[in-house]
């Protein structure tokens, strides 16, 4: 949990503020890693990299934020409920986002047969029209966009459409591509790591993917705010420094 309640007044104000002035939602990146930052091994296993206690933490994190997105990759492979299950927070207003370019979602995955109302599936115009019909008559809400430069769902666009459904925060629990797409796109506020004491190595998955940095003069810059322990494991916490002046960009 968070320590003060001027901590926590902190945490919630800043969030407002930034949907406020720039019409988003504050971002959450968060992944379990590696000590040397991987979120799988070379051949996918990634179940589980970190203990209970860290997942439970993990959990925690979802009844702090309004929605949680993630990628179609993470729906195919993983099928993940994505609920909220502690009733730390009893509102009923959670939203599930898919980022889902060409809506490749089965209508079989749990995020649709589960509360499909509380689904949200972004993706762009060139999503064949039979695969839009199919969802559509699920009951989840579909989000079209015009694609992006490269065939994708622009995230700014997407994020000021969540922003427009009263989604002032926002956990990204999506995998390496797409905590890469954020991190690209110049859309992260705050980072949680969970990292685990254990050395994976090899040609396996970073936590972030994406273009990355060319130049390290560039690249985001964030300040620690918390580190605790959680079993073995540990909880990294950095948010973005609030001087800077963060719209996004392409």
């Amino acid at each position: 949990t968070m320590g003060s309640e001027s901590e926590r007044a902190r945490s919630v104000n800043r969030r407002w503020l930034t949907w406020a002035r720039f019409q988003r939602p504050w971002v959450t990146l968060k992944a379990a890693t590696s000590l040397d930052g991987r979120i799988a091994t070379r051949t996918g296993q990634s179940k589980w990299i970190t203990g209970e206690d860290a997942r439970h933490r993990s959990l925690q994190l979802r009844e702090e934020h309004d929605a949680i997105l993630v990628g179609v990759r993470t729906v195919l492979e993983d099928d993940p409920r994505l609920t909220r299950r502690l009733g730390l927070n009893p509102t009923d207003g959670w939203r599930r986002v898919v980022l889902d370019s060409r809506l490749r979602t089965p209508t079989e995955a749990k995020v649709v047969r589960l509360d499909p109302g509380q689904t949200l599936i972004a993706h762009t115009s060139e999503a064949p029209r039979e695969n839009r019909n199919r969802l559509a008559d699920s009951g989840v809400q579909l989000l079209e966009f015009a694609p992006d430069t490269s065939g994708r769902v622009p995230l700014q666009a997407l994020l000021e459409r969540l922003a427009r459904l009263e989604i002032a925060a926002l956990l990204v629990e999506g995998g390496a591509e797409v905590h890469g797409s954020f991190v690209d796109a110049g859309l992260v506020d705050e980072t949680v790591f969970f990292v685990a004491p254990v050395l994976i190595g090899g040609p396996s998955l970073s936590a972030v993917a994406g273009r990355g940095i060319a130049d390290l003069e560039l690249a985001p810059r964030l300040v620690f705010e918390s580190i605790s322990r959680h079993g073995h494991d540990l909880e990294l916490c950095a948010v973005r420094r609030e001087d800077e002046n963060v719209h996004g960009s392409d």
